[in-house]
């Protein structure tokens, strides 16, 4: 049964194993307590991410693939999740604090950046209800990826929710500006339109009306 399996796993966790096999049966025992005792499981899920960190500092590296970023995505909106489940918001906050601090600035994180800090503002509105914070780390996410239409959807929302209207113009006259230039490059054949590029200029309309 569950019990004796937890009780198993933890067991093998007493010995001088290496971190990867300890990050593994860390994963094991928070998957079996998920649903059971997620304040239990959130202990191992955080254990697992401890290990994961501490293995990359003795190999003297940090996070420098994607693939080794989507396991600390992974497991870091699994702990979101179980923090969530146990009501602990400030928990939320800080756990998509440190994950947004792993993610290297190189351009081929843009993507996972800006779902990471998308994320974090979500939590800084929904769970400790601090709009103006929200704002800010939209705002960062914009600087990257200024075209991005979930982030300008954002923006607008909690603008308005703070009163601020104003505060978006600059943003959706940089995806503008940002689109149109692609527009052109594209029509001189210097590169392939993104998909982002026309809803962004579509954006910008509705969002002039």
């Amino acid at each position: 049964d569950t019990d004796a399996a937890v009780y198993h796993y933890e067991q093998f966790l007493q010995l001088d194993k290496g971190p990867t096999e300890r990050q593994f049966v860390h994963e094991a025992v928070a998957r079996l307590l998920t649903t059971v005792a997620p304040g239990r499981a959130a202990i191992h899920v955080r254990s697992a991410i401890d290990v994961n960190k501490k293995y990359r500092e003795l190999r003297g590296d940090e996070v420098s693939t994607t693939e080794e970023m989507a396991t600390l995505m992974a497991l870091y909106r699994w702990l979101v999740e179980l923090l969530q489940a146990q009501g602990q918001p400030e928990d939320v906050v800080q756990a998509l604090r440190e994950l947004e601090a792993l993610c290297p600035a190189g351009p081929q994180f843009t993507t996972e950046r800006e779902q990471i800090l998308l994320d974090l503002a979500t939590a800084l509105e929904q769970q400790v209800n601090d709009r103006p914070g929200a704002i800010v780390v939209v705002e960062k996410a914009l600087t990257d990826s200024p075209l991005s239409l979930r982030a300008l959807t954002q923006l607008v929302a909690l603008s308005k929710a703070t009163g601020e209207t104003a505060r978006p113009q600059s943003a959706l006259q940089r995806a503008t500006t940002e689109a149109r230039k692609q527009v052109l490059q594209m029509a001189q054949g210097e590169t392939e339109l993104a998909p982002a590029t026309f809803s962004a200029l579509g954006f910008w309309s509705c969002a002039r009306r």
